[in-house]
């Protein structure tokens, strides 16, 4: 494991670790992680600097020569979850196709009734 206990693997090897992402908190950052060493690729995470906690922004720190790997893998990732939010929202403009429809059927009730009470 990595020096700080998260990661995959035996341990990382000599190589440098590199920034690959960051996360707003560590939660994010583990969330980040998980999904890279799900593929198998050794992660750590570095706090804040001078913070003995990870209180704000944390890195995703990765070995240096799978850093590209990582990124093209976390850069899919946020590519699908677009195109995955697109279909959410045109589902969302057909739920207000509906409100619009329904809406539209109630005033042309309403009208006829009115007429019909004149008559």
């Amino acid at each position: 494991m990595s020096a700080s206990g998260r990661g995959y693997g035996s341990g990382v090897p000599d190589g440098q670790m590199v920034p690959v992402a960051s996360g707003p908190n560590e939660i994010n950052a583990q969330i980040i992680g998980a999904r890279l060493g799900a593929v198998g690729i050794v992660w750590d995470l570095r706090p804040s600097v001078g913070a003995p906690y990870a209180v704000g922004a944390v890195e995703v720190l990765v070995e240096s020569d799978r850093a590209e790997e990582a990124r093209d893998l976390l850069l899919a990732d946020e590519v699908a979850s677009v195109v995955d939010a697109g279909g959410e929202e045109a589902l969302d403009d057909r739920s207000g196709l509906w409100l619009f429809a329904v809406a539209s059927l109630l005033l042309v009730v309403f009208v006829v009734v009115r007429l019909m009470s004149l008559a």
